[in-house]
Order: C-alpha cells, then sequence, then structure tokens
C-alpha cells in the first residue's frame, strides 16, 4: 500500500492519551508497510525507553493493536505484525469514514473533483429522474491513517443536495451529512468484482498493475428513493469483505 503525505502526530500527542499516541505511531508503520506482515514489533521494554513512559502505558498501545488484530502475541517470542485488511460486513448500510472510526482507524482523503452537470440516461434511470435533472459527481480519494485504501466516485441528484459543493466533504461525512438533512441511506443494493484499472490507479498515484475490488452500489432512502450512485475502488491487498450465510 502506498503512504500518503507524511502524518503529523503533534495534535494527538497534546490531547491523546500517550498509549493512543504509541499506538497510533506502531499501526502507521503496519498499515504503510515500514513493518510488514510477519515483523517483531519492538518490545514493551523498548517501547518504553523509546518513548519515555511506563510498561503499563506499553502494554495498553500494544494490547490496543492486538485487539485491532493487527498484531499478536507469541508466548516466548514477541509481538508479530498480522495481516491487515479493512474488514466491512455486508448486511448494513455504512460510509467508510464510520467504518473505519470503528476499527479504531483515522479516515481521511481528498476532494479530487466535485462537477455539477446533466445526469447521463443510465444515471437518470436508476436514480428516478428526469433526463432534463442536474446531478453532483464527486470523486475521493479514500485513506486510513494516512494509507491509501481506494477512490469513490458518488452520484446524487441536486435537487436532494443543493448545496452540497458547500459541505467539508475532505474531513467530513457524506452520509452523516445526509441524516442531518433527513436523509439516511436504509437500503443498498451491490456489486463487487475485481478489476485493474490504469486510470484509477493514476489518479491515486499507484502503479497500473494495481488490483481492485470495485464495488458499484445504488442506495435508497425514506419511501425508497433514490439518493446515491456509488462506484468504490478498494485497494484489493488492503480490503476484504465478510459475509454471513445460514441455511
Amino acid at each position: 500500500m502506498r503512504q500518503a503525505n507524511p502524518p503529523d502526530f503533534r495534535r494527538s500527542e497534546l490531547t491523546g492519551p500517550l498509549y493512543r499516541v504509541i499506538a497510533a505511531r506502531l499501526r502507521h508503520k503496519i498499515l504503510s508497510g515500514e513493518l510488514a506482515v510477519g515483523d517483531v514489533v519492538p518490545s514493551e521494554q523498548e517501547l518504553c525507553r523509546e518513548h519515555g513512559v511506563s510498561r503499563m502505558t506499553a502494554r495498553q498501545a500494544v494490547t490496543e493493536l492486538v485487539n485491532q488484530g493487527l498484531l499478536r502475541r507469541e508466548q516466548g517470542r514477541g509481538t508479530f505484525v498480522t495481516e491487515r485488511k479493512l474488514v466491512r460486513g455486508l448486511s448494513s448500510v455504512s460510509g467508510l469514514r464510520e467504518d473505519l472510526e470503528r476499527e479504531g482507524l483515522h479516515p481521511g482523503g481528498k476532494v479530487l473533483s466535485l462537477e455539477r452537470r446533466r445526469a447521463t440516461r443510465d444515471e437518470a434511470t436508476r436514480l428516478h429522474l428526469s433526463r432534463a435533472s442536474d446531478v453532483w459527481r464527486l470523486v475521493r480519494s479514500r485513506t486510513a491513517d494516512e494509507v491509501v485504501l481506494g477512490l469513490q466516485i458518488a452520484v446524487l441528484p441536486v435537487h436532494l443536495a443543493p448545496d452540497l459543493d458547500t459541505w467539508d466533504l475532505d474531513h467530513g461525512s457524506l452520509y452523516r451529512e445526509l441524516r442531518a438533512r433527513g436523509l439516511p441511506l436504509t437500503w443498498a443494493r451491490q456489486r463487487i468484482e475485481a478489476v485493474v484499472d490504469p486510470e484509477v490507479s493514476d489518479q491515486l498515484e499507484l502503479p497500473a498493475e494495481t488490483a481492485y475490488l470495485r464495488v458499484s452500489r445504488i442506495s435508497l432512502g425514506p419511501e425508497r428513493l433514490p439518493v446515491e450512485l456509488l462506484v468504490s475502488y478498494f485497494v484489493g491487498s488492503s480490503y476484504a469483505y465478510d459475509v454471513e450465510l445460514t441455511e
């Protein structure tokens, strides 16, 4: 996975508990690839010396990452980096930012483009719009702890979010904004495919041969009102879906 701009930990150092600061630094090294799967992380004693903290604080930092599935402890051998992917369920309609926050990760990204234009024939049909209707087309890169996760392209009817161009979509949640305006997403259908897309890789500054999970989704709001068309390209090495099946 490619690292985005180097993170600035100074704010968390000033406001967060010390064990969370240490955990954030270790987490970033893991997600950026500086610490690879199978690598041994510094011992609690080494973390104490490096950060000038107590053994209990160092243990709390490591335990947090063990609980998040980033590390595993092996008695008598040490603590190792595990294979890490963001795992999302398929049982509820949720936004990426909320999912990352639940995982204890810092969501980020950047608006690459936002344009208001006439709906295409396909968009008008799927969003139940007339061909004369306008839509917003929002393209964003998405990161977790400053590591690139992928690209998302959202299309929404302008009449449902006429002031969308004033929303803070670099730092805020699109779905939270929609809920605040009485448009919670209550149902969705999506299709998942494995693809290679050099154009997406170019926008994310990743190798052209990078493999993605392309997730195409239509989401509905109250009274089955179509609200959003979303196409997400998630880096395959950092993303997975969890599906529960019953008889």
